[in-house]
């Protein structure tokens, strides 16, 4: 998968840190960070323009991403090229 986008230094807020040392430690066994192990930053925050994924090669699929005016949040729709 190759993530095409604006790249951003991000901190957490205490209820995102907190998930995120969770799921660090459930896949991580060896590494249980603090909830506020990233409020010195760390992090990087992808906003996605175009995403590429495939499952075999030469096959691939393109998704360009737009957000939803007022949410943020970034949607994706296939396309042919």
């Amino acid at each position: 998968m190759i993530v095409r986008g604006r790249a951003t230094p991000f901190r957490p807020d205490a209820e995102l840190g907190g998930e995120l040392a969770t799921a660090f430690a459930a896949k991580y066994p060896n590494y249980v960070p603090k909830p506020a192990s990233w409020d010195g930053g760390g992090l990087i925050r992808i906003d996605p323009e175009t995403v590429l994924a495939w499952h075999d090669m030469p096959t691939a699929t393109r998704r360009r991403m737009t957000a939803r005016p007022g949410d943020g949040q970034a949607r994706g729709t296939p396309s042919a090229s």
